[in-house]
């Protein structure tokens, strides 16, 4: 009777700046009888977009001695771009549900946007050790919480999936320190070797 989903993201985080980039995004759905291919892929990767700008971008501010919200317009109340939404691919599965309706579709308005962001609050843990929990995870707030243990020398960037809580099982990425510039030079050659413990200065 219900959607259902499931995320999958890989993400870059930059060992000194604590810079955020998400390199791919993933989503596997079951929303009934998808009766227009065309639209239902643009909703659920426009919501899977939405789910992103939600993790690393949106930010209501509010005065605290008014309460006013302070950021009403696009100049400060950031959103994801182009730029940030690399690679999004959303699927779905053959599925006829009787029950629903006469004709098995399901929504799938909503069903996009809602793993996303856990998505990648998980894969950010797994490389950096920190676990922010209120949205949106910023540079500034992995700061603020130390170095992570991988002794400040590794960028890692894993894959994750939504509700777990685990990484992937096989080893993902691990990039040694030179900058976003040379993650996203490296990312389309394929998996980088992974380096030793000495090698990272760990």
């Amino acid at each position: 009777m219900h959607a259902f989903g499931a995320q999958f993201a890989e993400v870059h985080v930059h060992a000194d700046t604590r810079e955020i980039r998400v390199s791919r995004l993933l989503g596997v759905f079951a929303i009934g009888r998808v009766i227009n291919p065309r639209t239902a892929g643009a909703q659920l990767t426009g919501a899977m977009t939405m789910g992103l700008s939600m993790a690393l971008h949106e930010e209501g501010v509010t005065d605290p001695r008014f309460g006013h919200i302070v950021n009403g317009d696009l100049a400060g109340y950031h959103i994801a771009a182009c730029a940030d939404a690399q690679d999004i691919e959303a699927t779905w599965i053959d599925e006829f549900d009787p029950h629903y309706n006469p004709m098995g579709a399901k929504g799938a308005g909503e069903i996009g946007i809602v793993g996303v962001a856990a998505a990648i609050a998980n894969v950010i843990y797994h490389a950096t050790g920190i676990r922010i929990r209120d949205l949106p995870i910023t540079p500034d707030k992995l700061r603020r919480h130390g170095a992570s243990p991988e002794g400040n020398e590794c960028c890692l960037a894993q894959r994750c999936f939504a509700g777990t809580g685990q990484a992937s099982p096989e080893p993902t990425f691990r990039v040694r320190r030179r900058g976003m510039t040379a993650l996203r030079g490296n990312f389309p050659a394929g998996c980088c070797p992974v380096p030793s413990a000495a090698e990272c200065g760990a």
